[in-house]
Formats: C-alpha cells, sequence, structure tokens
C-alpha cells in the first residue's frame, strides 16, 4: 500500500504537470477542482468526464496544442489521470506525416518530467474503433512504465486517432492489474467511456 501511495502521488504531480504554474503548484492540488469544467472541451472534439472524474484545462503556451486532463481522486489520494490533447498540425506537414510518433514523444516528455520511464511496450493494436462523427484512424499501445523508487509495475496506454482538422491521443496512467486489480479495471473502463463518448466540437 505505501508503494501505491506513491504512485498517487506521482499523479497528482502529473496532473499539474501541464497546468498554469500561477493557478496550481505540486502542494496546493487542491485547486484543481476549482478549475473544474463540466466537459473536456479543445478544437474539434468534446467529451464528458465519466462519474466520479473531473476534467482540468490544460494550457500550453505551444498555439498547436490544447487538451484536458481528467482525474480520479479517492479522498487525499489520485487513483487515476487521463490527458487528452489536440495536436493542429496543419501548417507542418512533415510532423503530421509521423504525428504518432510526435504525440507519444510529448507524453513522455510529461511523464519523465514526473519520475516515470516507459519502459518497454505491452501491447500494440494497429487499428481501434473510434465513436463520434468525424473521427477516425484510430490506433492504440501499451507499455510498461516505473515510478522511480517504487518496484512494482505500473501501466501507460496511449490512444491516438484523427478528426477532420487535429490529430488525438488519449494517455491513461493506472497501476497494473497485477498491482492493484480493481483501480486498473475502473481505470482502463473510464478511459473506454471517454473513448466511446466522442463528440464533434467547435
Amino acid at each position: 500500500m505505501k508503494a501505491y501511495r506513491l504512485i498517487c502521488s506521482a499523479l497528482a504531480l502529473i496532473a499539474t504537470a501541464a497546468l498554469p504554474s500561477h493557478a496550481v503548484n505540486a502542494q496546493d492540488t487542491e485547486n484543481l477542482q476549482d478549475m473544474a469544467t463540466a466537459s473536456c472541451d479543445m478544437p474539434g472534439l468534446t467529451v464528458a468526464p465519466p462519474e466520479p472524474w473531473y476534467s482540468v484545462p490544460i494550457e500550453s503556451e505551444d498555439p498547436i496544442i490544447a487538451g484536458c486532463q481528467m482525474i480520479w481522486e479517492d479522498g487525499d489520494q489520485y487513483m487515476g489521470i487521463m490527458r487528452l490533447v489536440s495536436f493542429d498540425l496543419r501548417e507542418r506537414p512533415d510532423d503530421a506525416q509521423q504525428w504518432v510518433k510526435l504525440a507519444l514523444a510529448f507524453e513522455e516528455q510529461v511523464f519523465n518530467r514526473m519520475n516515470f520511464t516507459l519502459v518497454k511496450p505491452l501491447w500494440k493494436r494497429e487499428t481501434l474503433p473510434v465513436s463520434g462523427e468525424g473521427f477516425a484512424n484510430g490506433s492504440a499501445v501499451g507499455f510498461e512504465i516505473r515510478l522511480e523508487g517504487v518496484a512494482h509495475r505500473s501501466e501507460g496506454h496511449f490512444v491516438f486517432f484523427e478528426g477532420a482538422t487535429h490529430k488525438y491521443i488519449i494517455s491513461l496512467i493506472t497501476p497494473s492489474e497485477e498491482a492493484s486489480p480493481d483501480i486498473y479495471r475502473a481505470n482502463t473502463n473510464a478511459m473506454s467511456t471517454v473513448m466511446r463518448t466522442l463528440q464533434p466540437g467547435k
């Protein structure tokens, strides 16, 4: 249980990693709920967080990036984090051709800042159905990830898909099924719910 609490603490840091520094810091994560919105809205896409998760916007200095983070809290512990990020690569054709690699590298940087390391791929889906009008070309990959100083395994799941104008990645970080079966199941079910309820946005 002690090791799992360490993972939850790191999840809290990931939740603040891409948020504006004036709004949230690692010692003041209660502000996250003050920033919560009813839905995750980004260019071309909107989706509501599943219960009991809540959504917090991502603010980025890079104009091609937008998104949100969905957070599941239980008391004072963070049980799961989902990040939904959009990329506008219409004026970057070279990046658009390899956008999946670009998106995964972007998320890996966020994880690394929080002392998580992507260790090795666990599974890969070359094709994945995507709900919502206008979304297509879904794929996914799962990685074993490790938090520095914690012996047991966590996992990072990454789903990629495209809209009419933007590219999207959904990232989930969760304890492995072996480490915590109930929490793993709840986190992966939440990600599946998000995938099933995507809607076109403005």
